[in-house]
């Protein structure tokens, strides 16, 4: 195989992880956002805040994927959109003054798409990116916790908890059974 063969390969195996990407994405980011929507409504926040907000549910998802299937390192551009997404899961669990289940829903979701799309090593960099998000909403809107949780926030964090599991397992199952059928064909 020549060197064009093998950066084809790459570019092909990069644009095909930000596909199965894309659908949890536009799914977790959309539930999401009904999550941190209950979270920041009773607070006093600028509505710049509400602005971001949709574009990170509505709009995000849509745009990463175009910038990951048109890069010229798709792989490397979906693992930076990936961290991009941990940044703003710690910014909206700080905006959102670490309500302790609309926090914990957003952190832990992230965590499990890190943990399955690039196992320990993207685990650590989106912890770490996580870390990030909180430091700029803290900088921005100060240190400030609420640990009253409403039942709207409960019943917002429940599509969240159940169908994002849902899409993001559906994805890795339907990556483990091609899986034998892609060795199969590249084996020589």
């Amino acid at each position: 195989m020549n060197g064009n063969g093998i950066m084809e390969n790459k570019i092909g195996k990069g644009q095909s992880f930000a596909k199965r990407i894309y659908l949890p994405r536009l799914i977790g980011l959309a539930i999401g956002m009904l999550s941190v929507l209950a979270a920041i409504a009773p607070l006093d926040l600028p509505g710049w805040i509400w602005i971001l907000l949709l574009f990170n549910g509505l709009v995000w998802p849509h745009l990463a994927y175009q910038l990951a299937i048109r890069a010229s390192e798709p792989y490397q551009a979906e693992r930076r959109n990936l961290l991009y997404d941990s940044v703003m899961g710690g910014f909206w669990t700080a905006t959102m003054q670490f309500n302790p289940l609309p926090a914990v829903t957003i952190l832990s979701m992230m965590t499990m798409n890190n943990v399955a799309a690039g196992g320990q090593r993207l685990f650590v960099h989106g912890a770490l990116a996580q870390v990030v998000g909180i430091l700029l909403a803290i900088t921005l809107f100060g240190p400030q916790v609420q640990l009253n949780v409403t039942a709207l926030q409960i019943y917002a964090c429940l599509p969240m908890l159940t169908l994002y599991p849902l899409a993001l397992g559906w994805v890795c199952y339907r990556l483990a059974i091609s899986s034998p059928t892609t060795s199969a064909v590249l084996a020589p």
